[in-house]
């Protein structure tokens, strides 16, 4: 009989530390890390997001380097804006689809 009681007590206490919150606490502190790498990324967005064209010279860059390594010849470098939002996939049907037009 005197185990029953230890063993109810046993539970009791674990139920109330459970519900006063004490496993919630490593929840709470991943949320708060989530939410501060989302303010940091948000905050770098406004900050270096407007630079227009940083990432077509980027690409114009690597593809000159890559180019040269492997011994290609040197590509047509497209620079305008309209067309860089096309994927190149796309282009040769763009450009049928704007040449043919009535």
């Amino acid at each position: 009989m005197m185990c029953n009681i230890k063993m109810i007590h046993t539970s009791n206490y674990l139920n109330k530390q459970y519900n006063d919150g004490l496993s919630l606490v490593p929840v709470g502190l991943a949320l708060l890390v989530m939410a501060l790498s989302l303010t940091a990324i948000a905050i770098s967005f406004t900050l270096f997001g407007h630079v227009t064209g940083y990432a077509s010279k980027i690409m114009e860059l690597q593809q000159k380097r890559l180019r040269q390594q492997y011994g290609l010849a040197p590509a047509h470098i497209v620079t305008d804006p309209k067309i860089l939002q096309v994927p190149p996939s796309l282009r040769d049907m763009l450009s049928a689809y704007y040449n043919n037009s009535k």
